[in-house]
């Protein structure tokens, strides 16, 4: 129980959902930070609010490759759009690599439209 007052999301708060997490990634790491699965109970909402938390973190902190981005064509144009006025200043960030393999990814897909109208 004293995990769950520390999570700051005791069964009496709301669920956080993953949508809000992904756009408080700060409040999901600290979450996350405070999370013990060992004595959280399965199916409370300190438990879902973790696994949450848990689920957007280790996402965003994940690169993806350009084949991937090749084969979700939506997520690298959501991507670029989504960096489209600023890029991630970090060049070190999986944000900023996720934006460089979308974008080749994009690139790639262009050109391969391009080369398939002029086989025809």
């Amino acid at each position: 129980m004293l995990a769950a007052l520390l999570v700051g999301c005791g069964d009496d708060t709301e669920v956080k959902t993953k949508e809000y997490y992904d756009a408080h990634l700060d409040e999901a790491k600290e979450v996350l930070a405070k999370c013990d699965f060992n004595t959280l109970k399965d199916g409370s909402k300190s438990y879902k609010n973790c696994v949450n938390a848990k689920t957007v973190v280790e996402e965003k902190s994940m690169a993806y490759s350009v084949k991937y981005y090749m084969e979700h064509l939506d997520e690298a144009k959501a991507i670029i759009e989504k960096y489209k006025e600023k890029e991630p200043a970090d060049k070190n960030s999986v944000e900023y690599s996720n934006l460089m393999n979308a974008k080749e990814a994009n690139g790639n897909m262009k050109l391969r439209g391009f080369l398939e109208n002029q086989a025809r």
